[in-house]
């Protein structure tokens, strides 16, 4: 083997015994790099002495010249485990919001009515463009749809660079500023509501707003992007972008919404949250809508 003499010294990456939590060989940093001496040298790989006089044979691709490419090899082996493991959660147990409409379903979010296997519901007073309660509703289940397709496919990729998953953070800040918005437009329908339990929700989103600021990164480079941002501030707004952040933002509203549609929409919430998750047991197939449906490739699933 080229480069390498008995009794050099080379670098190896090895797992941590500890801490022992479910997924930790998806984390670099529970790996250590080793030096180890070499004992034996084949064609395609060598045998290395460790601390204590442990020995194991280890093939090309495994052991390292210099401690840094060791430290990087960390990142790559760790991440080609994820992979693996994102790639098994695909194939044997997705997200079941990530899939097509094998199904015949019932859904009271307009952007899927002309789907396959859809069949479309909604109170009367939500076909048209008024304004109203219901309505409200409707599209906040419209965005509850939407962000946790968001979090499904977060998880089945959750091996993609840091960039990618913040720009898919952009997108979740986006809709929880929707949910604010939506739930403002329905203090000034239901008195009760803004005199009450919308008023421990503007409590609650000035405390995550101290410590997030989601709304100045809407505004900024998620929603908009403005180009008056100083070098620092680019930096601040990405780093608050980020799974802890986005799941505690999430949970409050989670939280909110389901107090409010169970105090004064459970109607609402039968119809627009709880009916589409369940299918049209019964029913093969719903009528076909023609050419009303265009797929996003020519490929409809």
């Amino acid at each position: 083997m080229e480069n390498y003499s008995v009794g050099d010294t080379v670098f190896v990456v090895k797992l941590n015994e500890s801490p022992s939590e479910v997924g930790r060989e998806i984390n670099p940093k529970n790996y250590k790099v080793l030096p180890a001496k070499i004992v034996s040298i084949y064609k395609n790989e060598i045998k290395i002495e460790l601390s204590k006089g442990r020995r194991q044979r280890i093939g090309n691709g495994q052991f390292f010249k210099y401690e840094v490419e060791a430290e990087q090899y960390c990142y790559k082996l760790a991440n080609d485990i994820w992979r693996k493991k994102c790639a098994e959660k695909i194939l044997l147990d997705p997200p079941e919001q990530l899939l097509p409409n094998f199904q015949p379903r019932v859904t009271g979010n307009p952007l899927r009515a002309a789907e396959r296997n859809v069949a479309f519901g909604a109170q009367g007073n939500v076909w048209g463009s008024e304004v109203n309660e219901q309505k409200i509703i409707q599209v906040i289940a419209m965005t509850f749809e939407d962000i946790e397709i968001l979090i499904g496919i977060l998880e089945v990729l959750g091996f993609m660079n840091d960039y990618a998953k913040k720009l898919l953070g952009k997108y979740f800040i986006v809709e929880l500023n929707s949910l604010f918005s939506l739930l403002t437009k329905l203090s000034t329908l239901n008195k009760d509501y803004e005199q009450n339990d919308y008023q421990d929700l503007m409590t609650k989103i000035k405390n995550l707003e101290q410590k997030y600021k989601f709304r100045f990164i809407r505004d900024k480079i998620a929603a908009h992007k403005d180009s008056n941002i100083d070098l620092k501030s680019y930096v601040e707004v990405w780093n608050a972008i980020n799974q802890a952040s986005l799941n505690e933002y999430w949970l409050m509203f989670v939280d909110h919404i389901e107090k409010v549609l169970m105090k004064y929409y459970q109607h609402e919430k039968k119809l627009y949250f709880l009916m589409r998750q369940q299918p049209l047991n019964g029913v093969i197939a719903t009528t076909g809508k023609g050419d009303s449906y265009i797929p996003f490739s020519n490929i409809e699933v």
